[in-house]
């Protein structure tokens, strides 16, 4: 992710200025009800782009791929990468035709009522499902529905490249128009015309999100659209990324790593919560392993060939640079339980620490090279390593990097298992009072010190 890449993930860190809020007696554009048709069948691949890599319904899951299509109403902004118009004239309407993909439970008693609407990274070149990366295991855990839409022109493009056949009738009229396109979406999983996206079940909640280029979309989207447009979405987390939210009148949690670190200074407020996440990346490990099997399908590369944003580690002169590892997911997890709860019942997150920063913005450390300051999960409290995911200390261009403890500090951090075992088992229950970490993770972190080769003096 060098070059013209490197510098759209830099772009996405940087959103559009917001328009004010509008007055109370302003009256809200409908959301227009767009024509579902599917499930989605065919084409050379013979199945979505972005499909599952494994079998959902082992799992009491079903995927589909849907067409939505209407007449879409342009936005004088676009997402970051293309300029405004800026001619205070906009496009006028004009008709599209995209896909969503939708994973839900099959039985309607599993389903918990939310559904998690992804606006899908482009930053690549194609679509990349960054949030359900994150959110997956929660997602299934607690029978949440997913569904990742193809929102912008450069995705939409892809689809037809990587698949001409099954997305021929794909039609996109410009990334100004991809806000309402996304509204659309939800529409359509609340009041579907035509083929119904979600089966039988019914969307009590909708929560938008998106990672990276598209938390910054949905930033511009809470600033600029969603005061002009009737409240189809419930909530909104908008993640690894920043960018101002002076008037948010909707439930924003944004999810900060140490790559974007103290740039995004916004306070928290009756409407919006910030969790820095001390020790995590921007990409790591964990998510480009699940995010290699499906590419390497989706692209035809073979078996042991990286994907295009390398998921590898980096050989180096001075040995191997191992990139992030540190489990950013449980804060994931911890966010979607915590959003949810305060869409449904008014409950607002808990507040966490932001991190340290130095006078020139770098992250202040500690004796172990680990972040003070942020949401602290046991891993960082905890350390076997330390963990850098600032733009100066990573492997690659926003992958982070991890560099274990040897065996020696190791032992005279955590002389025996009972020692570490009771000192993870303390950071767990910590972290989980503070609503950092959901019970079943918690449960999950210490099991795995426990383990037989957790202890780091084994």
């Amino acid at each position: 992710m060098r070059g013209a890449r490197a510098a759209a993930v830099v772009c996405a860190l940087l959103a559009i200025p917001a328009t004010p809020a509008p007055a109370a007696t302003t009256k809200l554009a409908p959301v227009p009800r767009p024509l579902v048709t599917g499930p989605i069948t065919g084409g050379i691949k013979g199945h979505a782009f972005n499909a599952a890599p494994f079998d959902l319904a082992r799992i009491g899951y079903v995927e589909n791929e849907y067409f939505f299509e209407g007449t879409a109403t342009a936005y004088d902004l676009s997402p970051v990468g293309l300029a405004p118009s800026g001619s205070g004239a906009l496009p006028v309407p004009a008709p599209y035709r995209t896909r969503m993909i939708v994973r839900r439970p099959i039985n309607p008693s599993r389903f918990n009522g939310t559904v998690v609407l992804e606006w899908l990274n482009v930053t690549s070149g194609y679509d990349f499902e960054a949030s359900w990366v994150e959110i997956r295991r929660e997602v299934v855990r607690r029978g949440y529905a997913w569904v990742g839409v193809t929102a912008q022109l450069v995705g939409a493009a892809a689809l037809k490249a990587v698949d001409p056949v099954r997305y021929a009738t794909v039609v996109h009229p410009g990334d100004q128009y991809s806000y309402d396109i996304f509204s659309q979406a939800a529409k359509a999983l609340r009041a579907p015309l035509g083929a119904r996206p979600m089966g039988t079940l019914h969307a009590k909640r909708i929560l938008a999100m998106g990672e990276s280029q598209s938390g910054t979309t949905l930033t511009n989207y809470v600033n600029a659209v969603y005061p002009k447009v009737e409240p189809v979405i419930d909530g909104f987390q908008p993640d690894t990324s920043s960018g101002p939210m002076p008037h948010v009148h909707v439930p924003v949690l944004r999810i900060v790593t140490e790559f974007e670190g103290a740039s995004s200074t916004q306070a928290d407020s009756p409407f919006y919560r910030q969790w820095d996440v001390a020790g995590a990346s921007h990409a790591d490990k964990q998510g480009g392993e699940y995010v290699s099997q499906t590419q390497n399908r989706d692209f035809g590369m073979p078996p042991g060939v990286n994907w295009p944003l390398t998921p590898a580690d980096i050989p180096g002169p001075n040995g191997t640079c191992l990139i992030g590892r540190f489990p950013r997911y449980l804060a994931n997890h911890a966010a979607l339980d915590a959003l949810t709860r305060w869409v449904a019942k008014g409950v607002a997150p808990p507040k966490a620490p932001r991190m340290r920063a130095n006078a020139d913005g770098s992250i202040v450390r500690d004796g172990n090279g680990n972040a003070l300051g942020g949401l602290r999960l046991p891993a960082i409290d905890v350390p076997t390593a330390s963990y850098h995911g600032e733009q100066s200390n990573e492997c690659a261009f926003t992958l982070g990097r991890t560099d274990p403890f040897d065996k020696a500090k190791l032992h005279a951090l955590y002389p025996t298992r009972a020692r570490y075992v009771s000192l993870v088992d303390a950071a767990a229950t910590r972290a989980q009072r503070r609503g950092y970490l959901l019970p079943a993770d918690a449960a999950a972190v210490r099991t795995e010190a426990q383990g037989g080769n957790a202890w780091p003096g084994a």
